[in-house]
């Protein structure tokens, strides 16, 4: 899935040494995890869609990093989002958009969108807890809501204000 993409050595380096192995002694739950990322890297259509979000999220030669990108997965996101929810706000409302320009600031919010729906529709954020559960690492609490909520706001501000 890496294969190709137009990254500075620092990166390529990092993307070779990003391997999935299953621990000598795993658990049942590892075990389960492998055999899922295993199915889910044989499915072809799941190959081209987290392509296609590697390649909206990956920086490459001549350019630091693509709009929007420095949000993506952002616990400070996140949690301004839940904080944002509980509080009753509409992602469709006039507050949601002065959450948005804080969160983003002045980035390409059709950009932003463009990213948050590759990582939806490749399913990053359950291959991400897959590969955490496999390597015995902390998988960061599910923000399914917060994501929904967020596409809905950068939905309606793309709208809105159409460039």
């Amino acid at each position: 899935m890496f294969g190709g993409l137009s990254v500075g050595p620092r990166l390529r380096d990092r993307l070779r040494t990003y391997s999935i192995e299953l621990p000598d002694d795993p658990t049942p739950e590892q075990v389960d995890a492998w055999i899922e990322l295993a199915e889910l890297v044989r499915d072809p259509d799941f190959r081209t869609r987290l392509r296609t979000w590697l390649e909206l999220n990956t920086p490459t030669s001549g350019r630091s990093r693509p709009p929007g990108v420095s949000i993506w997965w952002a616990r400070q996101v996140m949690q301004t989002v839940a904080e944002v929810r509980a509080r009753g706000i509409a992602p469709e409302g006039p507050a949601a958009a002065e959450v948005l320009s804080e969160l983003i600031g002045d980035a390409d919010r059709a950009a932003v969108l463009r990213n948050l729906e590759a990582g939806i529709a490749a399913g990053a954020r359950h291959y991400r807890r897959l590969v955490a559960c496999v390597r015995g690492q902390y998988a960061s609490p599910d923000a399914s809501e917060e994501l929904r909520w967020l596409l809905q706001a950068l939905r309606a501000a793309t709208q809105a204000d159409p460039l």
